[in-house]
């Protein structure tokens, strides 16, 4: 006897509502199959390109962000700039250094300055300028350094006073001894970029 007749047999003598059961059964068992091996690849594939759009999202993001660190670091680089190039223009460079004290020496002159020591010191240099010291001893009235000092901290060029110290006071003509060191500076030239390898010898 066919076993495949016998299953019909059996299934012809069912209620209707065992069948209709069975036919639902069994459109869920076919539609779960059919959506494992259809939908879950799509399912797969759509769950993998939401990740790397997500990926993308971040990576864009980051993109955004550096660019708006890189501008802000363009703009910052551009005031540096700037003040560095304003500091320049208040530095005198050293072949200017000796019109600089001639100016210096001047200005006190036509105030009527009478100067007993202007003596450029040995340079100090640091990081980027150099110091340039200057010991200076003068004599004269109140009114007249009080000028020469006024103008000294007019100039477009940085000179500071410091160390001063005020001497003996002459009656007869009103003067007063003074000493102090006056400061200046000048820009150090940048040093040339080292090289890491030395030209081979040729051969003989």
């Amino acid at each position: 006897m066919d076993p495949f007749s016998s299953i019909t047999d059996r299934l012809s003598q069912w209620p209707l509502s065992q069948k209709i059961l069975l036919a639902l059964v069994g459109l869920a068992v076919l539609g779960t199959l059919l959506g494992y091996y259809l939908l879950m690849p799509r399912w797969k594939e759509s769950k993998a390109l939401q990740q790397d759009i997500n990926r993308e999202k971040i990576k864009l993001a980051q993109i955004i962000r550096t660019r708006a660190q890189i501008i802000q670091f363009k703009q910052e680089l551009a005031e540096i700039d700037n003040r560095y190039r304003q500091i320049v223009i208040m530095l005198p460079e050293a072949k200017e250094i000796p019109h600089l004290l001639k100016n210096i020496s001047n200005m006190g002159l036509q105030q009527g300055l009478e100067f007993l020591l202007f003596k450029p010191e040995k340079e100090n240099p640091k990081e980027f300028v150099a110091e340039i010291p200057i010991t200076l001893h003068l004599k004269g009235s109140y009114h007249q350094t009080g000028i020469f000092f006024d103008h000294i901290r007019r100039l477009p060029r940085i000179v500071n006073i410091k160390r001063l110290e005020l001497g003996g006071f002459e009656e007869k003509n009103a003067k007063i001894s003074i000493r102090c060191q006056l400061v200046t500076f000048r820009v150090l030239p940048l040093p040339p970029p080292s090289s890491s390898s030395k030209p081979m010898a040729g051969k003989k």
